[in-house]
């Protein structure tokens, strides 16, 4: 777990949501809101832009 907890971003995938981005693990805070989450926010842009939305 010592690799998630130090994670710069992570998200979780599904067929409803897409890609979410997950701000924290067991109470503990992934990344920073003030950075935002940069390969999140492309790999979601990518994946609308596959499926035309």
């Amino acid at each position: 777990m010592v690799d998630v907890y130090s994670a710069q971003e992570a998200f979780i995938t599904g067929t409803l949501g897409s890609l979410t981005q997950v701000i924290s693990i067991d109470e503990r805070s992934i990344g920073s809101s003030d950075e935002g989450w940069p390969i999140t926010s492309k790999l979601r842009q990518a994946y609308k832009k596959l499926i035309n939305v």
